[in-house]
């Protein structure tokens, strides 16, 4: 009598059917990468409620009008402009950039000084502002925008009222990926281990090293910073989030499948 028998292609299994890499997954992988997914949620809501303000502070400040007789310029809606004189100015360090940085003493009682970062090239460097010149500072809600010197006006460098509400839309959307790629990572291990426990051939996990991790955290919030260039608003929101799952849908398909093996 000939007795067959049937090679066993689960993990820890040798030969054609799968390579001993493939050893066997530890049984709390699957709940420590449920957890993972759920934790990274939890700051990806918190940021897309700020995301709403931020699109609120845009839409205010774009229609802002100048403050009118008896409005106060601190925490006003309205564009607050002061006359004002340059104290110093010149190229220095801000962190890891180098902007043009302008102090004036402005006029108004009491008198105080205010520093302003501008980036380079800067129009107002180029058309040589020098200490003693008179210059206008324009102020939203307390937080200086603009400057105008010589018929030149100049914002300021980053932070502006309407170029928040997109990157950091992006980078809402960063977490949302990281957290859709770990609840996937729990599915796929706990079928593993289920598949491997029966004997079945177990597709092999899917290494994600630096670049992709690099990939996922950094597209979306550059995608974000693109939209702030073309839109306003909810429409540079809503493009950001549809540029990123353009980009995020087929990348993450064809990374779950890139290390399969044929007919796995």
């Amino acid at each position: 009598m000939t007795v067959r028998t049937r090679a066993r292609t689960g993990a820890g299994a040798t030969g054609p059917g799968r390579p001993a890499r493939y050893g066997r997954e530890p049984r709390y992988r699957p709940l420590v990468w449920l957890v993972l997914g759920l934790v990274l949620l939890a700051p990806t809501g918190g940021t897309a409620h700020l995301v709403r303000g931020l699109v609120a502070d845009e839409q205010a400040y774009l229609g802002a009008r100048p403050c009118g007789e008896g409005e106060s310029p601190a925490g006003a809606d309205c564009l607050w402009t002061v006359g004002a004189t340059v104290v110093s100015a010149g190229e220095t360090r801000s962190g890891k950039a180098r902007v043009f940085r302008v102090i004036v003493r402005e006029h108004q009682s009491p008198p105080s000084e205010l520093s302003v970062d501008f980036g380079l090239p800067s129009e107002l460097a180029e058309h040589g502002i020098r200490p003693g010149a008179e210059v206008e500072i324009t102020s939203w809600r307390a937080t200086p925008v603009s400057m105008r010197h010589g018929g030149i006006t100049e914002e300021v460098n980053g932070g502006m009222p309407d170029e928040m509400a997109s990157p950091v839309a992006g980078f809402a959307l960063s977490g949302l990926w990281l957290s859709a790629l770990c609840l996937v990572a729990a599915f796929r291990s706990h079928r593993r281990i289920r598949r491997a426990s029966e004997g079945l051939s177990v597709s092999p996990r899917v290494p994600f090293g630096t670049g992709k991790f690099a990939a996922v955290a950094l597209v979306p919030g550059a995608l974000g910073i693109v939209s702030n260039f073309v839109q306003d608003g909810w429409t540079s929101v809503i493009m950001t989030a549809v540029l990123t799952a353009a980009v995020a849908v087929p990348l993450t398909i064809l990374a779950l499948g890139w290390d399969r093996e044929p007919g796995t």
